[in-house]
């Protein structure tokens, strides 16, 4: 059973490493000016969650940029070395987060062409809201929040399993100033988001790849002159 095992182990090792690509990417989407967010506070019709859907008359979202300032806000981590996500709403708020719709609808959608086709995909995305919110990913609901209106709130989400590599895909975010079935002006409203994507294969850098592909066939040829000695 244990060379058995062994001699298993040491055939998945080298298709792990045969199938890994010399460098792995990240894809990072973020509530950044230019980035592709789109806004509207009109509701649209069914299929704006999904790939393709026309957002004509949309625009870019307004950056709150005072009330990023503002002591306490509660404002999410950038990867190191990179700008930090802003909080976002609608044409019509003011920089402090006040004024403007209270009920909107954002998209981005973007390419994973950098992965294979079929790749499984990792995703840590940070998120905060005032107040509720909806987020979908390529149609699908990931995570719903009715709790009417605790925005000091950052969320941590995954949704890996929803993502297409190699293809175009999709964000959209539904949120309320107020709570669910109830949107009303409550003072401030703001959505931040920020999400890294990345290989969900574990990459070995291409000098040690082949060492260890070595050390595999090595194990390989060892266990079958074990296996002749007995």
């Amino acid at each position: 059973m244990k060379t058995a095992s062994g001699f298993g182990a040491a055939l998945a090792l080298v298709a792990v490493i045969a199938a890994a690509p010399a460098g792995a990417a990240e894809v990072r989407i973020a509530t950044l000016p230019g980035t592709g967010w789109q806004v509207t506070d009109v509701a649209p019709t069914a299929g704006w969650t999904s790939v393709g859907y026309d957002t004509a008359g949309w625009v870019e979202p307004t950056v709150l940029t005072a009330l990023e300032a503002s002591p306490g806000a509660p404002l999410l981590s950038p990867p190191a070395g990179q700008e930090r996500a802003h909080m976002v709403w609608m044409g019509g708020a003011s920089p402090g987060g006040t004024g403007g719709p209270d009920h909107i609808y954002l998209r981005n959608e973007f390419s994973l062409g950098a992965f294979a086709l079929g790749q499984a995909l990792n995703s840590l995305a940070q998120m905060q809201v005032d107040d509720d919110f909806a987020l979908y990913v390529n149609g699908n609901l990931v995570y719903l929040n009715a709790d009417q209106g605790f925005a000091d709130r950052i969320f941590t989400l995954s949704f890996g399993n929803y993502l297409r590599a190699g293809e175009l895909n999709v964000i959209a975010i539904e949120a309320v100033d107020g709570q669910w079935g109830s949107p009303h002006d409550r003072g401030l409203q703001d959505v931040q988001f920020d999400a890294t994507i990345s290989s969900g294969v574990v990459t070995v850098p291409e000098p040690a790849s082949a060492g260890l592909a070595a050390l595999g066939l090595a194990g390989l040829a060892g266990l079958g002159r074990l296996r002749r000695r007995s």
